[in-house]
């Protein structure tokens, strides 16, 4: 893990290029017709959730692993 001040490791940014994706591709699925753009909510739930988790490991918090996010 590291240190909260220091950069962001390889995998770190591999981790967030991942949910940058992920937004990315929420914001796509908004701008589709309904019933179709519903599916952006999930996306955009999915990349949320990723970045809480990889900002509590890049900080080093002590989450806990069995941590649930309810949508």
């Amino acid at each position: 893990m590291a240190q909260p001040n220091s950069p962001p490791s390889l995998h770190t940014m591999q981790r967030l290029a991942f949910i940058q994706y992920l937004h990315h591709l929420g914001d796509q699925q908004a701008h589709l017709p309904e019933p179709m753009r519903t599916s952006s909510v999930l996306t955009y739930h999915d990349a949320v959730e990723l970045f809480l988790v990889l900002a509590g490991d890049h900080l080093n918090a002590d989450l806990d692993p069995r941590i649930e996010f309810k949508g």
